[in-house]
């Protein structure tokens, strides 16, 4: 259980890294603003650990250079701005710090920092200034800036669907994890776990690059990979029917072929709170296949029950389901 508590706080203190970030390089932050900022800060000593490991990664001016090699980019502008110190000396410190990592440019007024989220089991289609749509999935989470030089979005959890409007002379960024993504006018899935970040593309064409490793790829229709912190998956190519399988969610349906149980229950936890525990390794590895409705698990299992060797227990109070394996009685 530390383990898991563990884990949420590490992928909590990293997206409220990223977001101060994006908040930082969007300016116009109040006197309360500084004060939640200095007040993040002084909740741990990682706090600001976090935050400068982000900007490097913002500022890694080789990924840059990769995805400019694919479209055109303008040449950002740098301004400075001032800033309020009324948070305090070590604030202001480290507001100067940000701000000598990142990339500055000028804040069109009208396109602040916007930032949107889902809940568990929840769906929000979200339009942007530009025309660009966006589906956010169950417990997702973005933010985004547009300036005189781009379009900015970041994906800080979840999974994200982007149709975006076609503005050759602005590029359209996504960043997830540690890379980013680029497209003018396509359509294509971002899905983060934690560190790791998969791209699908749906239409035209997007370049995928890792801050980390320096790797980049271009990637087509039905095309898809993968990265991490340190490394970026080949380029693989996946059927129409495994595509739309992907985007099944899209019509609150979930979709399996020959999946493991294992898979498959991760998928269906992520839009529902119920609990789902495999009392026995060996069950993982289970095939399944199948459309579910998502957030509903008993469809899954009636038909473990149904089909395999297993009994599901129900515990209410704890809103968790156990799946073991059926015991059978030796015969005498």
């Amino acid at each position: 259980m530390s383990k898991i508590v563990q884990f949420h706080s590490q992928q909590q203190m990293e997206e409220s890294a990223t977001l101060w970030l994006i908040r930082l390089d969007g300016g116009g932050l109040t006197e309360a603003d500084h004060q939640a900022f200095g007040a993040w800060l002084d909740e741990h000593p990682e706090h600001l650990h976090e935050l400068l490991r982000q900007a490097r990664l913002w500022d890694n001016m080789s990924v840059m250079a990769q995805l400019a090699e694919l479209f055109p980019l303008q040449r950002r502008r740098t301004a400075q701005r001032s800033w309020l110190v009324g948070g305090g000396f070590a604030i202001a410190c480290v507001v100067m710090l940000v701000m000598g990592l990142l990339l500055r440019s000028l804040l069109i007024p009208e396109y602040p920092v916007r930032e949107y989220a889902t809940a568990v089991g929840e769906q929000l289609q979200v339009e942007l200034p530009d025309g660009s749509r966006v589906v956010l999935n169950t417990d997702s989470r973005m933010a985004v800036r547009f300036d005189d030089s781009g379009r900015y979005v970041s994906l800080l959890r979840g999974e994200a669907l982007f149709d975006v409007a076609p503005i050759p002379d602005i590029p359209f960024l996504v960043r997830a994890g540690a890379g980013v993504v680029q497209a003018v006018g396509t359509a294509f899935l971002v899905r983060t776990r934690f560190r790791d970040v998969e791209v699908i593309v749906t239409e035209g064409r997007v370049r995928v690059a890792s801050s980390e490793s320096d790797a980049a790829a271009d990637l087509a229709r039905g095309e898809t990979v993968s990265y991490d912190e340190n490394s970026l998956t080949p380029v693989q190519t996946l059927s129409e029917e495994a595509v739309a399988r992907r985007l099944a969610w899209q019509e609150g349906m979930l979709a399996f072929e020959d999946d493991t149980l294992a898979r498959v229950i991760e998928e269906m936890s992520r839009y529902s709170s119920k609990r789902i525990v495999l009392t026995d390794p060996a069950l993982a590895e289970i095939p399944i296949a199948g459309y579910f409705r998502a957030g509903e698990v008993e469809p899954l299992l009636a038909l473990l029950e149904a089909n395999f060797d297993v009994k599901v227990e129900r515990d209410s109070a704890q809103d968790t389901v156990y799946i073991r394996p059926q015991a059978h009685k030796k015969s005498i």
